[in-house]
């Protein structure tokens, strides 16, 4: 179920050696800094754990991010999400640009809900922030610095 990429299954079968927890010991850290419960809490809440030890770490500005929104059509509505997108005018995007899309559908780009529109990109090029983005703290800042973009050729 959890074997998205089938590793597990190609270490049971004898083709990758040393795989942790098949053919190798799992080894537990004496003294982990931060300890997920992925069978018991939603993805959600598990991110949200690691967001509040990267802020009491100070790695992630406090205020900065209340909530990471993820893009995922819920699975009831998404028959009519995929009906729908068939239905809309297709480009050529690269693997690149795929992978982009992951990274906004996943929320690690929050508070972007999608690729930058240009007053966004101009924001991040010219100042490395959002300058008017809904922020948990309200400042309306948030840092930003890299544009997420999708090039499209005519």
């Amino acid at each position: 179920k959890r074997d998205v990429k089938g590793l597990y299954k190609k270490a049971r079968e004898g083709k990758i050696k040393g795989f942790t927890g098949v053919d190798q010991a799992y080894e537990p850290p004496s003294k982990p800094e931060l300890v997920l419960k992925a069978g018991e809490q939603s993805v959600d809440e598990c991110v949200q754990h690691i967001v509040a030890a990267l802020m009491a770490d100070e790695i992630v500005p406090q205020g900065a991010v209340s909530v990471v929104r993820e893009l995922f059509v819920p699975s009831d509505k998404k028959a009519a999400a995929q009906q729908e997108a068939e239905a809309l005018p297709a480009v050529e995007i690269t693997k690149l640009d795929l992978q982009w899309t992951q990274v906004l559908a996943e929320g690690w780009a929050t508070p972007l809900s999608g690729f930058m529109r240009e007053r966004e990109y101009l924001q991040s090029q010219h100042f490395g922030c959002l300058l008017d983005v809904d922020t948990s703290d309200k400042s309306g800042v948030t840092n930003q610095s890299v544009p997420i973009v999708l090039p499209i050729k005519t």
